[in-house]
């Protein structure tokens, strides 16, 4: 009874009332009316009442009294008048009640032949019955049962569609584990929180094993796969329209969402009048414009899917010609046409499809990206196309198909500015793709050396910034910066090094610095080149929050940004955010929400290239075991500490978390001295980096595993230095536990509480 509670409760407080004779589920079918209506039965016999059903059908719709006729008298003992059989049925209906009223599902009530209805009508009225019947939306209720509504005996009770919450529960009981929330929206939005199409798409998604798990979570891949039992359903929408409504539903299913005047270029307005009629289509309006869509996410399914080629490549030449003449205007349109055109078969025009690939990445569908810039580079768009191919290629998790995209891109780089992008581009691809540092840097050096202009050489200077602030030498990276903010005029230049700088500063410790940065930042224009700088800042941002102890607003920012980004449909975004928000509910102390995130962000790693990088994984894999070893699971905290998954370590990498998370699990198995050694060493180490953040949460949590005197010297050094929350309050912690002094440990508590630390 997933998100059905409280019309069960509603129900069942009407059947206590004595003035109440029934109520009426309405909705669409498979909405899960005859599901709920069962349920409340269920309860009411437990209850102690007497049960009973029946239902309508459209076949029986005609014949008396077929609705009761169980309950009718056997042939031999046929009473001798209609009143007679009245009576008759209505007793075996309604029986003796132990506690109450006989309660009745109605199943279809709408379907009821008049004598049935008659019968329970009366049955109702007369208080010997509680009716719970079931309607399918758009149709009438006989006269009978209509009537106890217009005496006030009755309630409608609409049943909604599961929303997007309902559906990841209902699924996550369904395959009894974790399912990855894009999964579920996804499926949410196909179902339209609809429980029948819901349960067809989790069987096919299963047997086509689209729908699969991994990593403990279980995730959906490629869509949704449109079979026989899935074609049957949905013919209910199809079956009875004519051949003008399907084919004006059919196009509505490739141009989704179009402006009813640009639509009516090509569709009668008389049948898509119908269409509508029929419940295939709706009009929403957006701003100023009217839309016309499809009624329901699965009609375009399986329209699309029963399309042959030729009349699919017809119908995209006919909307490419509506579309042409319209001039562009609206975002978007030029993804649309050149999509169109591409289906169509319509002689390339290499700058509609090098401007839709561009307007496909802005919106992260990297498949749609691929193909545009494809058909843009074979056009002959040139190296703006191979850009987007190859940018495309990488985001899809192609990281070695990538890399000769982008060596080539190099070699036809006309410019310092395109040498440095295209540069930024394949050592982006060889760390974040292949883990692969010092190649990258090389690739940078190289750069460096063949260019001159100001902002090409800021653009390079962002991206060695980058890759040693990944691999944790912070210090190293704030130097770049530096040297590279005065160079930066260019937009493009500007927006690459801002986020890099403001996490160094955010990794060093000085968040005051880091959040000064970022609301300056706020005034810098970005560029639609590179749109993974918007993360990349917020990313910085909650960085930045959490190192200076403002962890409510740091949950605010993941929260809002990973809602983004699953709506958006960016797997690369969603990974760094849902890796980020384990973190935060780590730090809150809010243990099994981590476990759930880290979870999702992991399996995410498998197939997504995210800006959090092979780092981002490690530290990810690093706080889900260290989430394991506080949730008391120690033989899960080993496996995940060996699934640390494929990484050329190449370069000197720290990952932080994965360190502390051997500490915590070594003092779980007992060995505190090593736990203490290791923990003295990583914070030993993030200082010599310059990652003073990370040495300061290691020496506190050496404090908090029984060695406050080897970690209070270091961090009153720390606590001079460091701005934000943590630096003062981790050493008032760190002297109390070695003074033992219970009034600072009960102030520290407080502290602690009050920003959020639950488990500090």
């Amino acid at each position: 009874m997933v998100g059905r509670e409280h019309q069960v409760g509603e129900i069942l407080a009407l059947l206590r009332r004595p003035d109440m004779a029934a109520a009426f589920l309405v909705g669409p079918a498979g909405i899960g009316k005859s599901r709920l209506a069962a349920e409340v039965l269920a309860r009411a016999r437990k209850q102690g009442h007497r049960v009973a059903s029946v239902s309508g059908t459209q076949t029986c719709a005609q014949v008396p009294f077929a609705a009761v006729a169980r309950f009718l008298p056997e042939r031999g003992n046929a009473p001798a008048s209609r009143l007679e059989l009245f009576r008759s049925a209505g007793a075996a209906l309604a029986g003796p009640g132990s506690t109450g009223r006989t309660v009745v599902l109605v199943d279809d009530a709408h379907l009821l032949d008049e004598p049935s209805a008659a019968l329970l009508h009366h049955l109702a009225s007369t208080q010997r019955a509680f009716l719970i019947g079931t309607v399918r939306g758009g149709n009438r209720l006989g006269d009978a049962l209509l009537a106890l509504w217009r005496q006030d005996r009755a309630v409608w009770i609409e049943v909604p569609p599961l929303r997007d919450g309902e559906v990841d529960d209902l699924l996550q009981a369904a395959l009894g584990g974790q399912v990855d929330l894009g999964a579920g929206h996804e499926l949410h939005r196909l179902s339209a929180g609809n429980p029948l199409y819901l349960r067809e798409l989790i069987r096919t998604g299963l047997e086509s094993g689209r729908l699969r798990s991994a990593d403990g979570v279980w995730r959906l891949h490629d869509g949704p796969a449109v079979t026989t039992s899935l074609e049957e359903l949905l013919g209910d929408w199809l079956r009875g329209v004519d051949a003008e409504v399907r084919a004006a539903a059919e196009v509505v299913a490739f141009a989704e969402p179009m402006g009813m005047r640009t639509l009516r270029r090509i569709v009668p307005a008389e049948a898509l009048e119908r269409a509508a009629t029929a419940g295939l289509v709706c009009l929403a309006e957006d701003g100023r414009r009217r839309e016309v869509r499809l009624s329901h996410p699965l009609i375009g399914e399986l329209l699309r899917a029963a399309s042959p080629p030729l009349r699919a490549a017809k119908i995209n030449e006919r909307l490419v010609g509506a579309l042409a003449g319209t001039g562009l205007r609206r975002r978007g349109d030029a993804l649309r046409l050149g999509m169109w055109q591409l289906t169509a078969g319509i002689p390339d025009d290499p700058a509609l499809l090098l401007a839709a690939a561009a307007e496909a990445e802005a919106v992260f569908d990297h498949h749609l990206t691929l193909r545009l810039a494809r058909a843009a580079r074979d056009a002959g768009a040139g190296a703006a196309a191979l850009r987007l191919e190859a940018t495309a290629t990488a985001w899809l998790g192609r990281t070695a198909a990538a890399e000769p995209l982008f060596a080539e891109l190099e070699r036809l780089a006309a410019g310092e500015d395109e040498r440095a992008s295209a540069a930024l581009l394949r050592a982006g691809n060889l760390w974040l793709g292949h883990g692969q540092a010092r190649r990258a840097l090389r690739v940078v050096s190289a750069a460096e050396a063949a260019v001159r202009t100001p902002d090409a050489m800021a653009m390079l200077a962002a991206v060695r910034a980058f890759l040693l602030c990944q691999t944790g030498h912070t210090a190293e990276g704030l130097a770049v910066c530096a040297e590279a903010l005065p160079l930066a005029t260019e937009p493009a230049a500007v927006a690459h090094v801002l986020p890099v700088r403001a996490f160094a500063l955010a990794d060093a410790g000085r968040t005051g610095e880091a959040l000064a940065a970022i609301a300056a930042a706020e005034n810098v224009a970005g560029t639609e080149r590179f749109p993974y700088l918007a993360d990349g800042m917020e990313l910085a941002h909650a960085t930045a929050l959490e190192h200076a102890g403002r962890l409510t607003e740091a949950a605010e920012l993941t929260a809002e940004r990973y809602r983004r980004a699953l709506d958006g449909h960016s797997d690369q975004a969603r990974t760094a955010w849902a890796c980020f928000r384990g973190r935060i509910a780590l730090r809150t102390g809010l243990v099994a929400s981590a476990i759930r995130w880290l979870r999702e962000g992991i399996a995410l790693h498998r197939t997504a290239i995210t800006l959090s990088g092979p780092v981002g994984r490690l530290d990810a894999v690093g706080a889900l075991a260290h989430a394991q070893v506080l949730a008391g699971d120690l033989t899960a905290a080993r496996a995940t500490l060996t699934s640390t998954g494929a990484i050329d370590r190449d370069a000197d990498i720290q990952a932080a978390s994965l360190e502390l998370a051997h500490a915590w699990l070594l003092a779980a198995d007992g060995d505190l001295r090593a736990a203490h050694d290791r923990l003295e060493a990583t914070a030993e180490r993030a200082r010599r980096l310059g990652r003073l953040a990370v040495c300061l949460r290691a020496l506190h949590d050496l404090a908090r595993l029984g060695a406050p005197d080897r970690a209070s010297e270091p961090l009153a050094g720390l606590a001079g230095r460091l701005d934000g929350l943590w630096p003062d309050l981790y050493l008032a912690h760190t002297i109390a536990l070695r003074r033992r002094d219970p009034a600072g440990l009960e102030e520290c508590s407080a502290r602690f509480a009050a920003a959020g630390a639950l488990l500090e």
